[in-house]
């Protein structure tokens, strides 16, 4: 049997933009980003299935084979596996690295 959870993703004016299925099987856990009904999108995109993937807990499977992807599936993948590391309880991945440019001296930046 498996379970599902549903999320929203607000952008930073409470606007609702995409929804996520987080649903778990004997696979592992698919992550799935969908399009939201709001009015930003057209009507033909709303609702629509934007990319998915699968936590094997050996890896990750996605949907379709990401040899060269346009720059809105990048956005779907890094949002992907960025809110799968959100929701990840396992401490040793919460770690947090400095990125240091030591092309223009110092400047660090704080990876999440």
């Amino acid at each position: 049997m498996s379970k599902k959870k549903n999320y929203i993703v607000l952008d930073h004016e409470g606007v609702h933009e995409y929804d996520i299925i987080v649903k778990k099987s004997k696979k592992g856990t698919r992550f799935s980003i969908f399009a939201s009904n709001g009015s930003d999108w057209t009507e033909h995109t709303k609702g629509e299935l934007f990319l998915s993937m699968l936590d094997t807990g050996d890896g990750i499977e996605f949907d379709r084979d990401i040899t060269k992807i346009e720059y809105d599936v990048v956005f779907c993948v890094r949002f992907l596996l960025n809110f799968e590391l959100h929701l990840d309880t396992n401490p040793l991945e919460h770690k947090k690295y400095k990125i240091i440019d030591v092309s223009k001296g110092k400047k660090v930046t704080k990876l999440i």
